[in-house]
């Protein structure tokens, strides 16, 4: 689909390619209807170093679990 580009094989949502915030928001709203949270690079469509990543996701998994 338009906004999906290819790295090293693998289909890939990039800031660079046309379409692509657009379809991450289609994603990002067909999860919250199934009640679904969305993190890290992909889930959020920002950039983290792996190390935030995981840190910004165990805070999301904190707030979930209250």
């Amino acid at each position: 689909p338009q906004g999906v580009g290819i790295i090293g094989g693998w289909p890939v949502l990039s800031r660079a390619h046309k379409g692509s915030k657009e379809l991450w928001r289609r994603y990002a709203d067909l999860a919250k209807e199934y009640n679904i949270v969305l993190v890290g690079r992909v889930g959020e469509f920002k950039y983290y170093n792996m190390s935030e990543a995981v840190e910004h996701s165990l805070q999301v998994f904190n707030e979930i679990t209250k």
